[in-house]
């Protein structure tokens, strides 16, 4: 008599654990456990604490969520999330100015709420039948083989142990996996954190009248170290926009609708502050501060075989770069590609697919941590060659303003939808060294005409 083999476990039910969970189903039976009550609808749950703040999914994770949940964009779309042509619809004031339009090569991105998305990833995730959810059960640790060599399952709070033959976590930027590791008598990761101090606060509105310029999205960015205040909006479903505005290295950050429109009327560019004149506004103002970048290397740490790390347990940004969701679909792209390539059950597929998480969080670790170390005060340890690679960056964004060329080769390599590499081609090297030096433009800046 044969026995099934143990499910594939994924821990947390983070748009990270989701993805990892579509894609164990092509090779297995996926138990997916989340510690919180999980809504069937759109509302919050209490283990996303940046739900209430801007969420974009970005045109690298809207193509994977795509290939994954066909149809899924048009149902997005269809129910109210916003589609955003970067290349039109996005007006963006970057330390150097206003980045012009694109005529070609523009990406396509979709605005919603976070409670939005993960509803919509997770009906789909439910009406697969490969797929087991359990809900409200807290994992306090992991079971090992007796050699402690072999992950075998994970222990939850009620006593119960949910056996497995490969265990993801994905519990997002509270991982306790350290902890379960040292309880086991084995080493936790080495773990660096990069500090910049940042506070947001995000509020949802109804605006009175349309952006200017048939924008849909809005950035005004600081000017790290002398300007430390910014702001950004979005249209997002319902007919609403969500407007989250953004302080560095200690700065004081709105925590009122009265304050947020003071706030963003008084920055580089007024443009956000004018936009809210008149708006309805729909909710409380709420303020996050858990923003820290933090990096745990559990790629060169000695992993019992058949564990994974994925999302913010392994690579934590700080989230005003909007970097998470698209980042967790990178990595879940790179464990569908190993999955294709050897069987589950290959000890060695872990330890590849850990190396494989850290190679893709390795552009997205640097651009967040090299913007926050310009800001003064930032608590980490910066990076060899860092400030040669930030000036060099500076040039190419200057050089943006009037170079389209320029322009979308930087917002697809920020966007992750091109490899870092691009930016060092020779048609690029060119217009750095042409561009010369740079000079920040403080404010106030004007609000461009875009015919």
């Amino acid at each position: 008599m044969t026995t099934s083999p143990p499910p594939f476990l994924v821990v947390g039910g983070s748009m990270a654990g989701m993805l990892a969970a579509r894609v164990l189903a092509d090779h297995g039976p996926v138990t997916l456990v989340e510690r919180d009550p999980l809504p069937e609808q759109a509302d919050a749950r209490r283990g996303l604490p940046q739900a209430p703040h801007l969420h974009a999914l970005l045109a690298r994770g809207l193509g994977l969520l795509e290939h994954w949940f066909p149809g899924l964009r048009g149902e997005l779309i269809r129910d109210g999330a916003v589609l955003v042509d970067g290349g039109k619809h996005v007006g963006w004031l970057g330390p150097y100015g206003w980045n012009p339009p694109l005529r070609r090569g523009a990406l396509e991105s979709v605005w919603a709420t976070r409670d939005f998305l993960d509803a919509h990833v997770r009906a789909r995730l439910r009406r697969d039948a490969r797929i087991r959810w359990v809900d409200d059960l807290r994992v306090e640790g992991l079971v090992l083989d007796p050699s402690r060599r072999a992950v075998r399952g994970v222990r939850a709070r009620d006593g119960s142990i949910l056996d497995a033959r490969l265990v993801v976590d994905a519990t997002g930027r509270g991982s306790k996996l350290p902890d379960w590791l040292r309880d086991a008598g084995l080493a936790a990761p080495h773990e660096i954190e990069v500090d910049a101090r940042t506070v947001y606060s995000s509020a949802m509105v109804r605006l009175a009248r349309p952006l200017p310029n048939g924008w849909k999205v809005i950035f005004v960015l600081g000017a790290p170290p002398k300007v430390l205040r910014g702001a950004a909006m979005s249209e997002v479903e319902g007919g609403r926009a969500m407007v989250t505005a953004l302080a560095v290295g200690g700065e004081p950050c709105p925590e009122d609708a009265k304050a947020m429109a003071s706030y963003t009327s008084q920055l580089r560019s007024s443009v956000i502050g004018d936009a809210l004149q008149g708006a309805e506004w729909l909710g409380p103002v709420r303020t996050t501060r858990s923003t820290t970048n933090r990096r745990r290397y559990y790629e060169r740490a000695s992993l019992p075989a058949g564990l994974v790390v994925m999302g913010d347990a392994l690579c934590a940004f700080n989230p005003i770069y909007g970097q998470g969701m698209t980042v967790a679909a990178m990595e879940a792209e790179a464990l569908a590609d190993l999955l294709g390539r050897m069987p589950p059950d290959d000890p060695r597929l872990a330890p590849r697919a850990n190396r494989g998480f850290g190679k893709v969080a390795e552009f997205p670790w640097v651009a967040a941590t090299g913007s926050d170390l310009r800001v003064p005060g930032t608590r980490g340890e910066p990076p060899p060659g860092l400030a040669l690679a930030q000036g060099y960056m500076d040039r190419l964004f200057a050089a943006a303003l009037t170079d389209e060329e320029v322009n979308r080769r930087t917002t697809r390599v920020l966007n992750l939808a091109a490899h870092p590499l691009s930016l060092y081609a020779p048609r690029m090297l060119w217009a750095a060294l042409r561009q010369g030096t740079t000079e920040m433009v403080l404010g106030p800046v004007n609000v461009p005409v875009v015919s």
